[in-house]
């Protein structure tokens, strides 16, 4: 009897290793297979995308960054334009590994890996196994999470810190310790520096605090515990304060963009979706410098950063008081972009990645339904609406839903901007599967005719073209990839996307003026002329680039009367190009008017104290 009773416990502890094992299964098994899909498509596009190594637009903006900060450049002299976390991990990550620009990618699907499996362990604490194990598959899946974990912008960061800040909240909300609290509050300080829109929901925290322990907690002991979370956030984020002032005697919590994208996003003009604004020039460097100088001219003085983001937000609230109905009509339009499955290209184009994986071509789809979201958005409304007899179980994620996107909707609408959200909707959504699967099981009729009414209003909702407002994308697109040609030396590919850009937008100036750049530097004159020329009468962008790229023809051919006038014309629609003042200043001195001459450089100088040139012919001239 002994030895039959030995044995059976032997065998108790044998199945209770295999149980805790179990476990343990479904996590790896999920990080692997989200591992393995984001390998395949860093693998294709890093054979196959030409910018994978010729960077653009917010790619290249955090490689130069963190390039700098790499190379010693880690304290700089301006507040923060943009938060700084991910340009500082990835200056680390140049500083340990060497400037590379596939490991980083590599470590970041890795993280996006670990934020599928965090998805999984989220859901399993709120819903179930079944809901849990069909949310961490649908994130690997996911086109979207995959395209942004292998790309160097802050997305994949941003998703995982907040992710991490709400698998540590529930934590708290089930032991409520101090320490806890203080955790999630380091983790919601990382999260600011990445990505400041998460401190739209620290106050949506207090409000769930209060309803998770109104019957446990007394109402100080709930403050207490939440003045902890918002410290340690201050904690994390003050030494970002403390630079920014030390480096300029001016306040800027974290960055100082903030007020210009909010002008960009309600602005008389904004579409809720475009970074363009009355005045601006396209360009981001363009863009930043003509807030600047617009903000300067009409306060009249030199402005610090905060006062410049000060002066748009100033401005976008202006805007919204004169026309108030119109701003609302701008705010309902965002929030239906926000729910629509097409996805807004802003700094990367996911319809244009998938020509160069097919793994991203199997899994994103732009036909009668934009998968995923156009599938998941729906679906993820219908668990929302389901949840909501049992809100108190799922009130943090209705919150953070509720928060972060409007903290978007309150600028403007993209696909990158949206993600963070993502992985709540994905949780929502399994359940809305799992909820019908359960009424089939049950036969209960009525419930699957509501649930299919409500689905067949949503799909075709989600999933309406937006291309019709945005305009035809194919043309960026062939600009994009002709720009990367360029960076990588093809000329010939170069010029034949230019072109095909150009068929598609005849008024692109952003690609005319590139293209008249090209052949001014290649030495084809006459048809950089005849570019010029067309950029000039076919739209009113990009006219300070044409002005001086002729002016510069002009003063090559000794023809310097038409090539003062052209100078002028620049600097009378961007009088903030050194190098225009520069140039005009040699045109004046080669006439012999010397004096205006000294005045063009001096300007120069104005602009830019360092610029070698302009000191040198001051002290010659």
């Amino acid at each position: 009897m002994k030895s039959f009773e030995g044995s059976d416990r032997v065998q108790d502890r044998t199945d209770s290793g295999l149980r805790e094992w179990r476990k343990f299964l479904v996590p790896a098994g999920i990080f692997c297979l989200a591992f393995l899909l984001r390998l395949i498509y860093l693998l294709q596009i890093e054979s196959s995308l030409p910018f994978f190594y010729a960077l653009r637009l917010d790619e290249l903006y955090h490689d130069t960054w963190a390039r700098q900060i790499a190379s010693g450049h880690w304290w700089d002299t301006e507040p923060f334009f943009r938060a700084p976390l991910y340009a500082y991990l990835l200056a680390l990550t140049y500083k340990i590994l060497g400037h590379s620009l596939f490991l980083p990618r590599l470590l970041q699907i890795l993280m996006g890996s670990l934020s599928c499996v965090l998805i999984f362990l989220i859901a399993k604490s709120l819903f179930n196994r079944t809901v849990a194990v069909l949310s961490g598959v649908v994130a690997c899946l996911y086109a979207m999470l995959i395209l942004y974990d292998a790309h160097l912008l802050i997305t994949s960061l941003a998703v995982f810190l907040d992710l991490v800040l709400i698998g540590l909240l529930l934590r708290a909300g089930k032991r409520p310790r101090p320490v806890n609290w203080f955790l999630c509050g380091i983790v919601l300080g990382l999260s600011a520096i990445a990505r400041p829109n998460i401190l739209v929901f620290v106050p949506f925290t207090l409000m769930w605090m209060f309803f998770q322990f109104k019957n446990r907690l007394l109402p100080k002991t709930i403050l207490a515990r939440w003045i902890i979370l918002s410290a340690a956030a201050l904690l994390v984020i003050a030494p970002v304060t403390v630079r920014n002032y030390s480096v300029s005697r001016d306040f800027v919590f974290i960055a100082w963009q903030g007020g210009y994208n909010f002008y960009l996003g309600n602005n008389p003009e904004a579409t809720g979706w475009s970074t363009m604004a009355p005045q601006m020039h396209r360009s981001l460097e363009g863009g930043v410098e003509d807030a600047i100088r617009l903000a300067e001219e009409e306060r009249q003085t030199k402005l610090k950063p905060s006062q410049i983001s000060g002066f748009w937000y100033g401005k976008g609230i202006q805007s919204i008081l004169s026309q108030p109905l119109a701003w609302l009509e701008l705010m309902g339009r965002k929030t239906l972009y926000f729910w629509k499955g097409y996805e807004i290209p802003n700094a990367q184009n996911a319809y244009l990645n998938r020509d160069f994986s097919a793994l991203l071509d199997s899994i994103l789809g732009k036909s009668v339904i934009y998968v995923p979201f156009g599938l998941v958005g729906p679906l993820s409304i219908l668990g929302l609406l389901i949840c909501l007899r049992r809100i108190r179980e799922y009130l943090l994620l209705y919150l953070f839903v509720l928060s972060y996107s409007a903290s978007v909707i309150m600028f403007f609408v993209c696909s990158r901007f949206r993600m963070p959200v993502i992985p709540i909707l994905i949780m929502f959504a399994s359940f809305s599967v799992w909820w019908l699967y359960q009424k089939i099981k049950k036969r209960q009729i009525l419930h699957l005719l509501i649930f299919l009414l409500v689905l067949a209003v949503l799909l075709p909702a989600s999933n309406t073209r937006l291309e019709n407002l945005m305009g035809d994308q194919r043309a960026l697109d062939h600009f994009v990839l002709g720009g990367a040609y360029q960076e990588l030396g093809q000329v010939n590919l170069t010029v034949k996307e230019w072109r095909t850009c150009l068929r598609y937008d005849p008024n692109l100036n952003l690609c005319r003026t590139s293209l008249a750049d090209l052949y001014f530097n290649r030495g084809l004159i006459d048809s950089a002329m005849n570019e010029y020329n067309i950029a000039l009468v076919s739209d009113t962008s990009f006219h300070d680039r044409c002005y001086l790229g002729l002016a510069v023809i002009h003063h090559r051919r000794e023809d310097r009367d038409r090539a003062i006038e052209y100078y002028l014309k620049s600097i009378d629609i961007n009088p903030r190009f050194e190098f225009t003042h520069l140039m005009l200043g040699h045109a004046y001195h080669e006439k012999g008017l010397v004096e205006k001459a000294r005045e063009a450089w001096r300007r120069v100088l104005e602009l830019n104290p360092e610029n070698e040139d302009a000191i040198k012919l001051l002290k010659g001239g």
